[in-house]
């Protein structure tokens, strides 16, 4: 894929992210292969994957938006929603909750003033649980 048709569909990027979509493009025989570096590229624009990052992805690659979304959907480092500055992550399987998870999950959401799932209101905290 030329530079033009990179800027045809990213042009909205900054220049840097642009230039590292073409670059991955460039380090990968099969296009649809660089699905996910692209997607975290795409999340450095806006800290998420909006649904139109998702479609511009696809277009990139040249695979559908919903097999896009399929593979951000599944990993769970594709944000699909704005996130804080700072993301606390804290585990919550069986093996976390029985060494005090959902403890240090209380604590760290009413220490951030941002809930489960949830940034705090200056933008600064967003606390997720994970396992």
């Amino acid at each position: 894929m030329s530079s033009a048709s990179i800027r045809a569909v990213v042009g909205h990027w900054s220049p840097d992210n642009q230039a590292r979509a073409e670059s991955i493009l460039g380090s990968y025989p099969d296009r649809r292969s660089a699905v996910m570096p692209l997607l975290y590229v795409a999340s450095l624009e806006h800290k998420y994957v909006s649904d139109d990052a998702m479609r511009e992805v696809a277009d990139l690659v040249g695979i559908t938006p919903t097999q896009v979304r399929s593979v951000a959907s599944f990993y769970t480092m594709y944000k699909r929603e704005p996130v804080g500055t700072y993301l606390v992550s804290v585990c919550t399987s069986i093996s976390c909750h029985l060494l005090g998870g959902n403890d240090v999950l209380d604590a760290v959401a009413q220490a951030s003033g941002a809930g489960h799932g949830e940034t705090s209101e200056d933008g600064c905290v967003s606390v997720e649980r994970v396992e």
